[in-house]
């Protein structure tokens, strides 16, 4: 009900019932209201005197902009605009924005443009000859976005990428804008799936022809994928064997031909690259690489490791010594290591040769190595302060999926598994019978497969084993490269690096396991929000976890900056099933550049 105000008739003035401190708030809100609306206020913009521009938006052109619709004094040629040229050009503009139905009216050698409202696509409907499953995502966002022709080319290149990623390599597409109805009409004719079947490849002065085919991430005869070839180049250039590479693809009747070209550069690639984080401080990377060595395109690296807490130079090859193209090499590596970690300090030398193999599917890749690998190490602090030896029979494996190795710098989806094993016995030049085990993996989810995604759930773990005896004339002599510890980044973020530690003493035996949920596309510059829990038991004898359970939740930021990633994460970690009052338990912060999960 509505307060009305009485006329003082004596002094003609408003006498009653208004409340001026209630009239203000109103008013301010009103404003405040109004302001924020910007479909309120109409603007009104003239990039020069014969063109006057108004829109519920902001506009304003660009230099370039303004000598297409205005003309430019400075030049003869352009001095003057025809109107008709100045609608043209200012109508691309305005549709370049957004703005599908501009008006336009001329009065007295003015041009005056009327925007009207920006267009959306809300609605996608697909024709033609679809495959079935045929989708196009537009991730959490309530409709696919402005009507402009870069959106409507990003929603091109999504269907593009679904079909070619499916087996239709030549897929053909046609896209028709409907303003009024706020439709994009798709029209697919997907064709026939094709496979792989051959790939010509620019022969490169020096080396083997197809030498290129050992980094192929797809197998010959299976459904054609796009981005596994891209993913092969990336392969190819990240080696060094080549500066670039790209492939073409053409159809012909039922026959895919893809070419490979290539600008091969020079042989030797030389790397720099730095990181930081709250555990290590200033991270520094660097390598040198020969890739063309031989007609087998054989490769030579040196590569240093620098930080707080670790220094590494390593020398490895990989020989190609078949009289053919193949993926079997040896791989000769020799490795000086210092850790400076709180529960120990050491320096170590390794060399190993290992025969080693890489293959690939459709889908995974798969790569073996095994051999010998003697090592030296030098104890300072720690267990076994002695220098001790071992020669072990290694063994490594590693299953990657080509979708988790295609999104590397941007994780999104995939999986990863590593075994390594190493035996010693101490009849066999080591100084005691003690066999090391690792299993590790990591998986990750685009929860609900949106584009852009919204949601990125990630699982990791590892199980660690030392199988040697408890007793002290064992124990007390092993290195500490064969004993475990959990805290830090690696594993549990509620402590700190190698915070847990079994008494100071090490462990024979470790587990850790983490969920990590990544939302994406909700902040300004996709800064992410993350939410994780680690869990970790430690065992102080060989194949046996202790009862105490650590476990740390916490949260954090992610944000994929131009230069590098940055990481932000608090937890806190707790202990479960011991009473010992000494157990850790805290807040612990965690920043980093440069690594991701």
């Amino acid at each position: 009900m509505f307060k009305t105000a009485r006329l003082n008739k004596k002094n003609n003035t408003m006498t009653d019932k208004i409340n001026p401190s209630k009239t203000f708030v109103f008013i301010i809100f009103l404003f405040i209201t109004l302001l924020l609306n910007s479909k309120a206020f109409a603007s009104s913009y003239s990039p020069c005197p014969s063109v006057i521009l108004t829109s519920p938006h902001q506009i304003k052109f660009t230099e370039n902009e303004k000598i297409l619709v205005c003309g430019d004094p400075k030049s003869d040629s352009w001095r003057e605009i025809p109107p008709f040229q100045a609608r043209y050009f200012a109508k691309v503009f305005l549709q370049q924005r957004g703005y599908q139905n501009p008006v336009f009216k001329e009065k007295n050698d003015v041009l005056f443009i009327e925007t009207g409202p920006l267009s959306r696509i809300k609605k996608i409907e697909i024709t033609g000859q679809p495959p079935r499953g045929f989708k196009i995502s537009h991730g959490i966002k309530p409709d696919y976005g402005l009507m402009t022709p870069a959106v409507i080319n990003t929603i091109e290149n999504k269907a593009t990428t679904w079909l070619t990623t499916r087996g239709y390599a030549c897929p053909q597409l046609e896209t028709e804008a409907f303003p009024a109805t706020k439709t994009l009409h798709l029209k697919i004719n997907s064709g026939t799936k094709k496979p792989f079947l051959k790939i010509e490849q620019q022969k490169i002065p020096g080396l083997r022809d197809n030498i290129l085919r050992r980094y192929d991430a797809f197998s010959m005869k299976k459904p054609y994928n796009s981005q596994w070839l891209e993913l092969t180049t990336q392969r190819i250039e990240s080696n060094g064997i080549v500066q670039h590479t790209h492939f073409t693809t053409e159809c012909q009747d039922n026959e895919v031909i893809v070419k490979q070209q290539i600008t091969p550069g020079a042989p030797r690639l030389f790397t720099i690259g730095f990181g930081a984080n709250t555990e290590q401080l200033v991270i520094a990377k660097s390598s040198w690489r020969h890739a063309r060595l031989g007609q087998n395109a054989s490769s030579l690296q040196f590569s240093l490791f620098a930080s707080y807490i670790k220094q590494e130079f390593e020398t490895e090859a990989h020989w190609y010594f078949l009289p053919y193209v193949s993926r079997w090499h040896l791989k000769p590596t020799l490795t000086v290591t210092r850790r400076d970690e709180k529960n120990f300090e050491y320096v170590s030398f390794d060399a190993a040769l290992l025969p080693a193999v890489t293959w690939d599917g459709q889908y995974f890749g798969i790569s073996l190595a095994f051999g010998p690998n003697l090592n030296f190490t030098r104890t300072f602090e720690g267990a076994a302060q002695e220098t001790t030896h071992f020669l072990s029979t290694v063994f490594k494996a590693e299953l990657t999926s080509h979708g988790y190795e295609y999104h590397a710098l941007d994780p999104l989806t995939g999986y990863t598994l590593r075994f390594l094993g190493e035996l010693n016995h101490a009849s066999l030049f080591s100084d005691v019978t003690a066999h090391k085990f690792s299993l590790t993996g990591q998986a990750l989810y685009n929860v609900a497969d949106l584009d852009p995604p919204f949601l990125t759930v990630g699982f990791r773990g590892g199980l660690y084993l030392t199988a040697t005896d408890r007793d002290a004339s064992t124990f007390g002599r092993l290195p500490p490269e064969f004993l475990y510890y959990l805290g830090g980044s690696p594993n549990l973020r509620g402590f700190g690096r190698s915070e847990i530690a079994n008494a100071g003493q090490g462990a024979l035996t470790a587990f850790f396991s983490s969920i990590e949920v990544r939302f994406r596309n909700i902040l300004p510059l996709d800064v992410q929000p993350i939410f994780f829990t680690d869990l970790g038991m430690l065992g102080s004898r060989s194949a046996s976890l202790d009862k105490t359970l650590y476990w740390s939740p916490g949260l954090g930021l992610r944000w994929s900056s131009i230069i590098g990633v940055f990481r932000a994460t608090a937890a806190h970690g707790f202990s479960v099933g011991n009473n010992n009052s000494n157990q850790p338990s805290h807040w612990q912060l965690y920043l980093s550049f440069g690594e991701e999960f």
